[in-house]
């Protein structure tokens, strides 16, 4: 969330490492924002997977 001050700033630099990652700040959060805005967090990790999924679809190989 927008309000960790403390692990914010490292664990955002470690993620960013990560393939397919996607970062979303949530307003008025702190670092455990899946307890400060549980429904805001699951929206964004839904769609999250969901775009996850999209794409390894997309990627399928078709054998005929």
């Amino acid at each position: 969330g927008e309000n960790d001050l403390q692990i914010g700033e490292t664990s955002l630099a470690h993620l960013t490492n990560l393939p397919n990652h996607t970062v979303t700040k949530l307003a008025g959060a702190g670092h455990a924002c899946y307890m400060n805005k549980p429904r805001e967090f699951h929206e964004h990790l839904v769609a999250f997977l969901g775009g996850l999924a999209a794409d390894e679809a997309e990627n399928e190989d078709v054998f005929i």
